[in-house]
C-alpha cells in the first residue's frame, strides 16, 4: 500500500494548471453498514454514524497525468480529516491509481473483492460516466464528480462534485431568500458563461422569479460600456430609479469582475443595483490591492474560505502553513477531500432521510433523489478588509466584526423535525 501523508507537498499542488482542472471537474442506497445520523441529528433512535475501526475503504484517484495534482489535493484533505479521528477508530484507507479513466468499473470490482466496504472516487468525469452506466456496483461508491448522461445511475453510486452550476443555483436561492424577485444577467460569451447563466435562470424560474433581461459581454475585451448600459437601462435603472427588489447576476472571473464592476458603478450613477456573483471572483488569498475593485460585490463560496478557524486540525490555516501560497481550485479540492471522508459513513442515513444535512467544509450538504450531493453555500460580501458573511457588521473603517458562525468546526448532521 502506498505511504499516506496527512499533508500534501506544496509542489504537488502548484504544478498543475487550474484551467485544466476547471475544464473537467466543473463540471436502495446501501451505505457501509451502520445507518446512523451522526452527532446533532434530531432522531433519537439511530446511533451515531462512524467508520468501523479498520474497515477497508478504497480511494480511486489518478496519480499521473494532468489531474494528478488535483487528486493530490483531495487526498491531502481526506488524510487531514482522518488525522482528526481517534487512532483506534480510523478506517484502513487504500489508495488505487485510477489514472486510466477507462478502468473504473474494474477497479471498483477489485476493491470490493479485496474487502472494501466503501469506494471513494474516481475523480475524472469519464470514469464516473462509466460507473453511472453500469446496472449494478458491488459496493457503495462515492464518486468525486458527476456523470454527464441523463440515465438513471445504479443505486450504489453517489456523486459529489464542486460544480459551477451548483454555485449559480446557490446564488438564485440566496437572492430569493433575501427577498429579491427580479434579476438581470450579465455573462461572458462562450460555453462556460452560458452554462452558469442557464443554471441560474432555470433555478430562478423554479422559484418564481422574473428575469428582466440578459446581456452577453466579450470576455476578451476591456470595455463593457455597451452591455452594461443596456443592462442598466432595463426598467429605468439608467435614470437612477431604484428597481425595487431587483439585482444583477454577474458571471465573471476575478480579473474580469475587477474591470466590469467599476465600469458598472460609474455607469449606474446614484443608484447601483446589488450585484451577486459565484466564487470565481474570490481567490483563496485576499489581496487588498488587487481586490479593492471588487468591494461591494456579493458572492457565494464554500464556508471554509469565508471564515477559517485557526483551532481545527483540518483548518485552512493548517493548510496554508504546510502548503504555502496554494491558490484557487486546489484549496477548494482540499476541503472537498475533508467532506468526502466525512460523508462516507453517513451516506446510507442521508439517502433514507431526504431532509438530513451534513454541515461540511464545502457547504451544507444533502442528497437529492438520484444520490447526488447538493450544496447550500453561504453568501459573502467583499469589503476593503476581505470577504465577510453577508449581514456581518462593517465598521466605518471597512473592517468587519468577527462572526462566530462563519465556520463549521466539526462534522454535524441535522434532519428536519417531522
Amino acid at each position: 500500500m502506498p505511504p499516506r501523508r496527512a499533508l500534501l507537498s506544496r509542489r504537488a499542488i502548484l504544478n498543475a494548471a487550474p484551467l485544466l482542472l476547471a475544464a473537467t471537474l466543473a463540471g436502495c442506497a446501501g451505505g457501509p453498514g451502520r445507518p446512523g445520523p451522526g452527532p446533532g441529528v434530531t432522531s433519537r433512535s439511530a446511533p451515531p454514524a462512524a467508520y468501523t475501526p479498520g474497515e477497508r475503504v478504497a480511494v480511486l484517484l489518478p496519480q499521473t497525468g494532468r489531474f494528478a495534482a488535483a487528486a493530490g489535493a483531495v487526498r491531502a484533505g481526506m488524510l487531514a480529516a482522518e488525522q482528526e479521528e481517534d487512532p483506534g477508530k480510523r478506517p484502513a484507507l487504500r489508495f488505487f491509481d485510477s489514472s486510466d479513466d477507462q478502468n473504473a468499473a474494474a477497479m471498483v470490482r477489485q476493491a470490493a473483492a479485496e474487502g472494501a466496504r466503501l469506494v471513494i472516487g474516481p475523480l475524472q468525469k469519464q470514469a464516473v460516466d462509466q460507473l453511472a452506466a453500469a446496472p449494478f456496483l458491488p459496493v457503495t461508491t462515492l464518486a468525486l464528480n458527476v456523470a454527464s448522461g441523463a440515465h438513471l445511475p445504479p443505486p450504489q453510486l453517489y456523486q459529489f462534485a464542486l460544480s459551477p452550476e451548483d454555485e449559480a443555483v446557490a446564488v438564485a436561492n440566496q437572492a430569493w431568500a433575501k427577498g429579491y424577485r427580479r434579476v438581470s444577467i450579465l455573462y461572458p460569451d462562450g460555453p462556460w458563461g452560458g452554462r452558469l447563466a442557464r443554471a441560474f435562470r432555470e433555478q430562478w424560474d423554479k422559484l418564481g422569479g422574473q428575469v428582466v433581461g440578459g446581456e452577453v459581454y466579450d470576455p476578451s475585451g476591456d470595455n463593457f460600456a455597451q452591455p452594461i448600459q443596456r443592462l442598466l437601462s432595463m426598467d429605468g435603472a439608467s435614470q437612477g430609479q431604484p428597481l425595487g427588489r431587483q439585482f444583477i447576476f454577474l458571471v465573471a472571473t476575478a480579473p474580469k469582475a475587477r474591470e466590469i464592476w467599476p465600469q458598472m458603478q460609474q455607469a449606474a450613477g446614484s443608484y447601483v443595483p446589488p450585484v451577486f456573483c459565484t466564487s470565481h471572483i474570490h481567490g483563496s488569498q485576499f489581496d487588498p490591492q488587487a481586490d479593492r475593485d471588487l468591494t461591494g460585490l456579493y458572492f457565494v463560496d464554500i464556508p471554509w474560505l469565508i471564515g477559517p478557524s485557526p483551532d481545527e486540525p483540518a483548518s485552512r490555516r493548517d493548510l496554508e502553513r504546510n502548503l504555502g501560497q496554494a491558490q484557487g481550485d486546489y484549496v477548494r479540492l482540499y476541503a472537498m477531500g475533508i467532506d468526502a471522508y466525512r460523508l462516507g459513513p453517513r451516506l446510507a442515513y442521508m439517502a433514507s432521510h431526504p431532509d438530513a444535512t451534513l454541515k461540511g467544509e464545502t457547504g451544507t450538504l444533502r442528497l437529492d433523489p438520484l444520490r447526488r450531493v447538493r450544496r447550500k453555500l453561504p453568501l459573502a460580501r467583499m469589503t476593503p478588509s476581505g470577504p465577510v458573511l453577508a449581514g456581518a457588521k462593517i465598521g466605518s473603517d471597512g473592517v468587519s466584526t468577527p462572526n462566530s458562525t462563519a465556520r463549521v468546526r466539526a462534522p454535524h448532521i441535522a434532519a428536519a423535525a417531522p
